[in-house]
């Protein structure tokens, strides 16, 4: 591994610098400051200075994007500092864990907005895998990502952090078809619409595959073996005509997995183990204006989410109104005031099981206010406050207290201190479903529980930072406190109940920094040091790597060639012996891991005039193709299972109309 690692140096000097030249067009056509984030809207709720928001930032740019390339969300969150995605037998690709914080399958820590909108689903609060692998990464401008909690504004599940993504104004007109390892085959499609009074944009993604073959000892140390095959649809379309605008998102993904237990025997035909989900999510946006420093915006959004499992099938239709006030009566102050109701409708039916899930109604209020003040240029000041309320709970306030202060022209402080909360959705309070053996022995399940209290967290960040026209470059300490955690245990029937237990602390540091070495070369590095412990004493039990080492180069010719080479470095996970004393070791380790992808673009247009518009590339994911496992930290009988496909190259032939 660590030879691996050893491979940058020599691939910094081996590419083509020879070819810069400062009179040919800039890296990716856009100016330093663009690529070097210096704006963003997801912590305030409007525009303001990187260095001056109230969180701890991270932005994922367009072009970063494209030039080390991805295939699907999952591929770039995964080059975010401090972020670990994961997932389980059930969910391969669901989880985004976040500074270490992994207590379960669903992506409930971690809350995702589309253009700063919440998509959010009420059956389980995390059923995220659809988004993660169809969204059309076409339509992507940039991601925001807040690391810490983002309650204050956002509510439940800003718990461990925030991700924005936030689409293109105008999207390029344009065709990808991929075709690549394990029978891939992809269609991406965008186009642009604008008249005098309507702005427009669409996406479409199709993405299919045979399947990287996934190959383990299960729960009874049987071996066997299944292709994870999957299928993604994922549309996306937006619209702007005068105050209103309008956001859709519509993604589905259907994938093979071993089943809802790691069991080759039992269950039904390898073929039929499948599940599929569906999100809908619709939100239309008012703004009203009173004057140049009062703004009222409305909002009102509806998202379906279908989880069909052959098992059975979950279902949940959402609807929320949002009105925000943002009043700016100085130069100094800035006042952020709104309120969201959220009404729930949750349901289940059967397939070879019983409907485990209720159908039953909620409806959650929230009411929020932040402000900020410059009482002179080099401080910004931050308190926010939220005012949570759910049926049949108490209701709960969480809080966020903030300043930023410029030392000098390029270099300044951050601290930070915010709270959070989660209340457990119906899944974890009124699931059932229990699992058999043809004798009637109860094999597993998954059982809810009714009275589980809210989850809650707080997080101390502090920060020091350097920016430069050229230069971005961040050291972040947080500690983070949980408590009330819903977690799951597997009781003495053999059926895993949902459980309030205990108390956890998270404590680490980030290092992040990006470079623009002239108009052709752009350089991204990060290193994150994570250690958690139990009240009981337990060190490392979310299993999370302590240490996650990433590093990317994007290289640019005159002549359009395109080169984009990232490391994924990742450290030994701890064993679930942590959770369960009795798990088997049936697999090997979930040893460290240096997981490579790179990307060669070429521009056909710069070589003949007869393809003009045209390009090709080539995408490497694992290309030193490594055996990659993770923790089972679902099921917690076995040690681990595979995590990730071997070597897979991906070409891609576009077109611009």
């Amino acid at each position: 591994m660590a030879q691996r690692s050893l491979l940058w140096p020599l691939l910094c000097v081996a590419l083509p610098s020879a070819w810069a030249d400062s009179d040919e067009r800039a890296l990716f056509d856009l100016s330093l400051d663009e690529l070097l984030a210096t704006t963003v809207e997801t912590a305030s709720k409007y525009k303001e200075s990187f260095t001056e928001s109230s969180a701890i930032n991270t932005v994922i740019s367009r072009e970063e994007i494209k030039g080390f390339g991805a295939n699907n969300l999952v591929e770039v969150l995964e080059r975010v500092v401090s972020v670990h995605m994961t997932g389980s037998n059930f969910f391969p690709q669901n989880v985004m864990s976040m500074r270490g914080d992994l207590l379960g399958h669903y992506d409930n820590h971690v809350l995702m907005l589309l253009n700063g909108r919440p998509i959010r689903e009420s059956y389980a609060g995390g059923v995220n895998f659809s988004v993660y692998t169809a969204l059309p990464l076409s339509v992507i401008e940039r991601i925001e990502i807040i690391r810490g909690p983002g309650s204050a504004l956002y509510g439940t599940n800003a718990y461990s952090g925030v991700v924005n993504i936030i689409t293109s104004k105008q999207q390029q007109s344009q065709m990808t078809a991929t075709f690549g390892s394990f029978d891939t085959k992809a269609l991406e499609l965008s186009s642009h619409i604008e008249s005098e009074e309507l702005k427009a944009n669409i996406a479409l993604k199709l993405f299919d595959e045979q399947g990287w073959n996934f190959a383990a000892f299960d729960n009874n140390h049987v071996f066997g073996q299944t292709d994870y095959g999957e299928t993604n649809v994922g549309l996306f379309a937006d619209a702007t005509y005068g105050n209103i605008s309008t956001n859709l998102l519509y993604t589905s993904s259907k994938q093979l997995f071993i089943g809802a237990s790691a069991d080759w025997v039992a269950g039904p035909a390898l073929d039929d183990r499948t599940m599929e989900s569906e999100r809908l999510f619709i939100d239309i946006s008012h703004e009203f204006s009173f004057d140049a420093d009062w703004l009222m915006q409305s909002h009102l959004s509806y998202s379906t989410m279908d989880f069909d499992h052959y098992n059975y099938l979950g279902k949940s239709k959402d609807t929320a109104l949002e009105l925000t006030t943002l009043y700016r009566p100085s130069e100094q102050l800035n006042w952020v005031i709104g309120a969201t109701l959220w009404y729930q409708d949750v349901s289940s039916e059967a397939r070879l099981a019983k409907a485990p899930v209720p159908d039953f109604t909620a409806t959650w209020y929230t009411t929020y206010t932040q402000v900020d003040y410059k009482p002179f240029a080099a401080l910004k000041l931050i308190a926010g406050l939220q005012w949570n309320k759910a049926d049949q709970l108490d209701a709960k306030v969480v809080s966020r207290l903030g300043a930023t202060y410029q030392l000098t022209q390029n270099i300044g402080v951050k601290l930070m201190r915010a709270q959070a909360y989660r209340a457990a959705f119906g899944v974890e309070t009124g699931f059932s479903l229990i699992l058999t053996n043809p004798d009637g022995s109860i094999r597993g399940g998954l059982r809810g529980n009714p009275n589980l209290a809210p989850e809650e967290i707080t997080t101390t960040d502090a920060q020091v930072f350097y920016h430069s026209q050229q230069v971005q470059l961040a050291a972040t300490f947080f500690h983070s406190k949980l408590s009330q955690l819903v977690t799951r245990e597997r009781a003495a029937d053999n059926v895993i109940d949902f459980v309030n237990k205990g108390k956890l602390t998270l404590d680490g540091w980030e290092l992040e920094g990006k470079y623009n070495l002239n108009e052709h070369w752009h350089l991204m590095a990060s290193y994150s040091y994570q250690f958690n412990e139990t009240d009981t004493h337990i060190e490392n039990f979310t299993t999370v790597p302590n240490h996650l080492f990433k590093m990317g180069a994007i290289y640019q010719s005159m002549h359009g060639v395109s080169v984009g080479v990232f490391q994924n470095y990742v450290t030994e996970a701890t064993d679930i012996a942590v959770q369960n004393p009795a798990r088997q070791a049936y697999n090997p380790a979930a040893s460290q891991y240096a997981l490579w992808s790179a990307k060669v673009s070429l521009d056909l247009g710069q070589f003949s005039p007869s393809f003009a518009n045209t390009q090709i590339s080539l995408y490497g994911y694992n290309i030193t193709d490594e055996d990659i496992y993770h923790p089972d930290f679902i099921g917690k009988r076995i040690n681990t299972l595979p995590a990730r496909q071997g070597r897979s190259w991906y070409l891609n032939v576009s077109y611009k109309f």
